[in-house]
């Protein structure tokens, strides 16, 4: 029986973010049928063999394509003619070549080299053949009129393929003729600016308008062109994305802002557009909370800060720049920023109440005091008319106190803490002393008493005779005549 020599078979898919419908490039070599060899044939060489996706194009509606690749052979009537008898049957081939699903950049690949020839081996795997595939999506460009730092394309799941393993290639047109681009050319999608590319000088490749195409398997048909590109002036670069926040004074104002940093000032016959967005959490969505159009004197030493004062909250800016109104070069979205405000100024406070009932002897202290710009502390006792820096205050009077605090920045407490101090209802005070004589001489069952009113906590006695201390008791008891 004669067989196919060999067979080389590639194939390739490519998906970019984006696509609607994809196109399945396809590439095939076929051996020519070799008479010296014999005629152990069916017909001509093509119907010895069936694939699912021959030479062409063809458009592929989801992300994966399957490839199908049988043989079959002639063999003889009469098996002891050898290879030499005539041919008047054949079969499929053993098991189908090729059974492949193939799926976003997977790859497959069998390589041969040997002569285009028909032989009869015994094996299944000796069939000189060339395949080779490739599925590109639809690739959008990012925008039809762009700056040269702006990228043509966006990346694949945040990443680029080199293809020029199967001879997918980018070019630009010249003017007169298409050129294969100088950099990058084999790079899918092409994720890079026309400078990139190009060069700071890419006038020097081509004026007016950019013209791109690609190639593939080295076939000008199997090709796609996009739509002139317009280039246009670019907008300032933010040299710090994203912009610098600045926070609200304190906990409760709303007076924050950012500054934005460019790489630039603006030209004379220049404006820029300014849209500020903030972030609902609520709905999952941005809101325009502001909008501005800046001149050339706005922007002060390549920055510019927002007027506005702004509340706590998540903000991204969109920016574009036009030249005397003309050529709006693509907008430029910022990365989302924060603007915080500092945590509220609170406070803990311990006091001690007026000891005796007419005193000034009670003390407030402010204790913990945290939040704010967490320094520069100062403490007031009525309502913030008066501050002093000392966390503690004494010779208080028995009433009520509102306590506040402030930071460095004048940031004062939220919330204010009423404190009352006390004093006893009544001051001390004693009755009469009462004296009980000794019953006889020389008996000692004499006794002192008093009776103690007022006054608040544990009272201590201290009873002294002649300047020095005689009892610490309430009353006196046991003493002879004399005392």
């Amino acid at each position: 029986m004669k067989r196919l020599s060999y067979f080389i078979i590639f194939f390739l898919l490519l998906f970019s973010k984006g696509f609607s419908q994809s196109k399945f490039y396809v590439h095939s070599n076929k051996p020519t049928f070799d008479v010296d060899e014999g005629s152990c044939n069916i017909g001509s060489y093509t119907y010895e063999y069936q694939i699912s996706h021959t030479s062409g194009i063809y458009d592929v509606p989801s992300n994966q394509i399957d490839i199908r690749l049988y043989f079959r052979e002639g063999y003889n009537d009469d098996p002891s003619y050898d290879c030499n008898g005539p041919c008047g049957q054949f079969a499929w081939h053993c098991e189908p070549e090729i059974n492949e699903t193939i799926n976003p950049f997977d790859t497959y690949s069998i390589q041969y080299s040997g002569p285009n020839i028909i032989t009869c081996p015994t094996d299944c795997t000796d069939f000189p053949i060339t395949y080779s595939s490739v599925l590109i999506p639809k690739m959008n460009l990012l925008n039809t009129t762009v700056c040269p730092e702006e990228k043509l394309f966006d990346s694949y799941n945040n990443q680029t393929f080199d293809l020029s393993d199967v001879s997918a290639f980018w070019f630009y047109k010249d003017g007169l003729s298409w050129q294969k681009i100088p950099n990058y050319s084999s790079i899918f999608p092409l994720n890079k600016s026309i400078e990139e590319i190009f060069g700071v000088n890419y006038t020097e490749y081509f004026t007016g308008n950019l013209e791109l195409k690609y190639v593939v398997l080295q076939n000008s048909s199997y090709s796609k062109i996009y739509n002139p590109i317009v280039i246009t002036d670019c907008s300032p670069s933010l040299v710090q994305d994203p912009p610098i926040s600045i926070p609200p004074t304190c906990s409760n104002t709303d007076n924050g802002s950012f500054t934005i940093e460019f790489d630039r000032d603006l030209a004379p016959n220049e404006t820029m557009n300014i849209t500020l967005e903030q972030y609902d959490p609520d709905f999952d969505i941005w809101n325009q909370t502001g909008f501005i159009i800046l001149n050339q004197s706005d922007i002060v030493s390549q920055t510019y800060t927002w007027s506005n004062e702004l509340e706590e909250g998540k903000y991204q800016i969109e920016y574009i720049s036009k030249i005397d109104g003309q050529n709006p070069s693509s907008i430029i979205q910022s990365q989302p920023f924060n603007i915080e405000a500092p945590d509220p100024v609170e406070f803990d406070y311990s006091k001690t109440d007026v000891l005796c009932k007419g005193d000034n002897n009670g003390t407030i202290t402010f204790d913990n005091t945290i939040g704010g710009t967490e320094s520069g502390f100062e403490y007031s006792i009525d309502n913030g008319a008066n501050w002093q820096s000392s966390n503690t205050f004494t010779d208080l009077l028995p009433t009520t106190y509102n306590l506040l605090a402030k930071d460095s920045k004048d940031c004062i407490s939220e919330t204010s803490a009423s404190v009352t101090l006390t004093e006893p209802p009544e001051a001390l005070s004693l009755s009469a002393v009462k004296v009980l004589d000794p019953s006889a001489n020389g008996v000692s069952d004499g006794e002192i008493s008093i009776d103690v009113y007022g006054g608040t906590g544990t009272v201590s006695y201290q009873w002294t005779k002649d300047g020095v201390d005689y009892a610490t008791t309430q009353n006196i008891t046991g003493f002879a005549a004399g005392l």
